[in-house]
């Protein structure tokens, strides 16, 4: 099993370095989780953007299609990010 979801700091979460981002969690039995550094994704200062959150997964001719918020809560708009399942296999 995987899970990605968002996660913010107390502080700061709007505009500063407690920013939304999207983490990456996977289970073997669906009650037992272990987060990694692998399969998440944190804003992107360099085009503006100041948070990622509320990710929807979905699986489409072995992909991985992320929708997600960017600037300010979806303000801009969403995006989509992709990977190959191949690529999502943990050791």
């Amino acid at each position: 099993y995987h899970m990605w979801f968002s996660s913010r700091e107390a502080k700061n979460f709007r505009l500063g370095q407690g920013a939304y981002k999207i983490k990456h969690a996977y289970s073997q039995d669906g009650i037992k989780w272990t987060l990694t550094n692998n399969f998440g994704l944190e804003h992107c200062a360099d085009t503006g953007e100041n948070m990622c959150a509320y990710p929807s997964v979905i699986i489409n001719n072995q992909y991985l299609h992320m929708f997600y918020n960017g600037f300010s809560f979806g303000q801009r708009g969403i995006y989509h990010a992709y990977m190959s399942t191949e690529d999502l296999l943990i050791e």
